[in-house]
């Protein structure tokens, strides 16, 4: 009988060995793995980055969408869009003490009913030209401010609790108090006025024509540091009118200035050029960086506060006919004076 084997067949150790040798990856090989690898993650990389601004870019201008759509509400209850002003004394007759507002206090109601209910309507609180966050009277205000709201929050930027993106239209002038206006043409007349709500019927150049709301970029909340792009620098002179405010802007801008702001933009709450109004005087991303004619002024004297924005060729303007337009760094200045004021008789954009 033949007797039949059960074990395996097993390779010689010379053969195991050779293919070993034959799977395994050279160094040559894994340097051209990691090469190709490399140049993927070059390509992808700034892909992605693209794609995720992108989307902030459009979260950007969808809140000021909603900021528009809450102004339309609050025209339609109110009959008019909402109040603004700076914290100051019109000795008049009649004399008559103006607290500090932001428009955006008045949307809340149509934006968050909880937030809304804790707004402290008795707040006396001063914006403050103050190297320093806002310092905020009321016990409510201060719990508000320790809130991020981010339908006031660009993602595109990164924006502190109680900190706002989105800034209300004062025109083109850097005059908004009753005291200045006689001192030059033309008036300020943009969507807002200080002191007063604006009804529709006053939009005479049309409110398609005329922006409301625009972004414009925190300042960098370090009072050691001057950033240009995000900092208002404070002259050490009284100015008489817009265009010298705008030139001196221009020419006396230095590295290092001696009085810096850094807290631009750091509450929602308070009206002023700080913290949430802008003028027409400068077109978007300007490189003249923002200023104003010193440190009593910033609430409601002659500031020049630009709209700029960390998006690529220029930033978001919310027209006062609810549309949103991406408006470029390089548009026409006459076009841009245009759109900054409700009535004025000039050309629109279209």
């Amino acid at each position: 009988m033949r007797r039949t084997s059960n074990c395996s067949f097993s390779p010689s150790p010379n053969k195991s060995v050779r293919n070993l040798f034959r799977t395994a990856t050279t160094i040559p090989e894994l340097l051209v793995v990691i090469g190709v690898v490399t140049i993927l993650m070059s390509l992808i990389g700034p892909a992605v980055q693209r794609t995720r601004e992108r989307a902030r870019a459009i979260s950007c201008r969808n809140n000021l969408h909603q900021l528009t759509l809450a102004a339309y509400e609050h025209e339609s209850t109110h009959g008019a869009f909402p109040y603004t002003s700076t914290r100051w004394i019109d000795a008049g007759p009649p004399r008559k003490d103006y607290h500090s507002r932001a428009p955006h206090r008045e949307l809340m109601a149509f934006l968050d009913g909880t937030i809304a209910r804790k707004l402290d309507p008795d707040d006396v609180s001063d914006p403050g030209w103050t190297p320093r966050p806002p310092a905020l009277v009321s016990a409510d205000s201060r719990e508000l401010q320790s809130i991020h709201v981010p339908i006031f929050a660009c993602p595109s930027d990164h924006v502190p609790a109680g900190a706002t993106s989105y800034r209300a239209n004062l025109g083109s002038s850097v005059q908004v108090l009753s005291v200045l206006l006689n001192s030059e043409t033309p008036k300020p007349h943009g969507a807002f006025e200080n002191g007063r709500r604006v009804g529709t019927s006053e939009f005479r150049d049309g409110l398609s024509n005329t922006a409301m709301f625009g972004e414009r970029v925190i300042g960098d909340f370090n009072s050691s540091r001057y950033e240009p792009f995000r900092d208002v620098f404070a002259l050490d002179r009284d100015v008489p009118n817009t265009s010298e405010m705008a030139r001196l802007c221009r020419d006396v801008a230095v590295p290092s200035p001696r009085s810096e702001y850094s807290f631009a933009g750091g509450t929602w709450q308070l009206g002023g050029w700080l913290n949430t109004w802008y003028s027409h005087v400068l077109t978007p991303n300007s490189t003249v960086p923002d200023c104003g004619e010193g440190a009593c002024c910033v609430d409601g004297g002659r500031v020049v506060i630009a709209l700029r924005s960390l998006h690529d060729g220029g930033t978001h303007v919310a027209m006062s006919d609810g549309t949103v337009r991406f408006v470029a760094t390089s548009i026409d200045r006459t076009i841009w004076l245009a759109i900054g004021t409700r009535d004025s008789g000039e050309p629109g954009t279209e």
